[in-house]
């Protein structure tokens, strides 16, 4: 597992559509320091987000007030837990003989299901 800064986070692109007011009640959270979620999984070849779509979402509203992301507010100093899924990815286009475009993201039990992050992942809704 990794940590990457707000800042990091709102230049990954997420896969999945976001519901506003979701995001904007999590940079709420964000932005009072109680904001508690599982790891963003990304896929780094694609700068693709296949968890967290809220999260970035969040992420790029945090950084739209503060342009300059300096530490006045506090959030370039702000990480949270993110996990690169590469490999987990290629081995399953590999199996699969798939491109990434035609992974079916809705379920990612069947990527990472009896991997050493399952654990990780279960926690994702997702799942």
């Amino acid at each position: 597992m990794e940590k990457m800064t707000i800042y990091e986070i709102s230049k990954l692109t997420p896969i999945n559509e976001v519901d506003i007011d979701k995001a904007l009640s999590i940079a709420k959270s964000i932005k009072n320091g109680t904001f508690k979620g599982p790891a963003i999984l990304f896929h780094e070849p694609n700068n693709a987000a296949i968890t967290g779509s809220h999260r970035i979402e969040a992420a790029k509203i945090l950084v739209s007030i503060d342009e300059d992301y300096n530490n006045e507010f506090g959030y370039s100093e702000i990480e949270m837990d993110v996990i690169d899924v590469t490999e987990y990815i290629e081995d399953y286009c590999e199996e699969e003989n798939c491109s990434f475009e035609q992974i079916p993201f809705d379920s990612l039990r069947d990527i990472f299901e009896d991997t050493d992050i399952e654990d990780e992942v279960k926690k994702n809704e997702e799942w």
